[in-house]
């Protein structure tokens, strides 16, 4: 059965190909008590340190890649790991509730979300995706779980997706990827500008 579906370009040229589905790696969130509170603020430290690690590399091989200014990007990934509200909210949530962090941070995470969806305003609304990118990074740290890897095809094809992130678009291996058609974003998000530059 064929079926149409139609969207808002954000890259020039025609891609012709099968469709191929995004990997959907998401984890579960778990939520438990805390007795050592020192330790859970150590455990943030850590992966904070490792995300931070993380997102200057790939900050590095944009800059390499495309340019400093598409690599202010992940400039920008590191002023949301730095936020010093964030940040706050966490460690004070952690020695008053004494509930693990990743919980305390998926719990922001939809916060935030939800406030800059309710702007009515396209790139507030299209950081979010950034906001994501970067808590995804923290929380995969903390759960010691598999490094995210980068996106790779092994036919060329046109890459379906509800999203793609702002790292997963800049470091994935372009070499069969024909297009890549999203459900979400605009065409002001990290993702369609980084896309355009990789000219996908």
């Amino acid at each position: 059965m064929e079926s149409t579906l139609r969207g808002i370009g954000v890259s020039p040229g025609i891609a012709i190909g099968p469709a191929v589905a995004f990997r959907d790696d998401r984890f579960e969130i778990p939520r438990f008590d805390v007795d050592d509170v020192e330790r859970e603020l150590t455990r943030f430290e850590q992966a904070l340190e490792k995300t931070r690690t993380h997102l200057s590399t790939i900050h590095a091989r944009t800059a390499e890649k495309l340019g400093d200014g598409h690599a202010e990007i992940f400039k920008a990934h590191l002023l949301i790991l730095e936020d010093v509200t964030i940040l706050e909210q966490v460690k004070t949530r952690i020695a008053e509730e004494k509930i693990n962090v990743e919980h305390i941070l998926n719990e922001l995470s939809q916060y935030y979300v939800e406030l800059l969806g309710a702007v009515e305003d396209s790139h507030f609304q299209a950081r979010t995706a950034d906001l994501l990118d970067v808590m995804e990074r923290l929380q995969r740290n903390l759960l010691d779980a598999e490094p995210l890897q980068p996106v790779e095809m092994a036919t060329p094809g046109i890459l379906f997706s509800q999203d793609i992130s702002p790292s997963d678009t800049v470091t994935m291996d372009r070499s069969n990827v024909l297009g890549i058609a999203l459900d979400s974003g605009s065409p002001t998000s990290h993702t369609a500008i980084l896309a355009r530059a990789l000219e996908i």
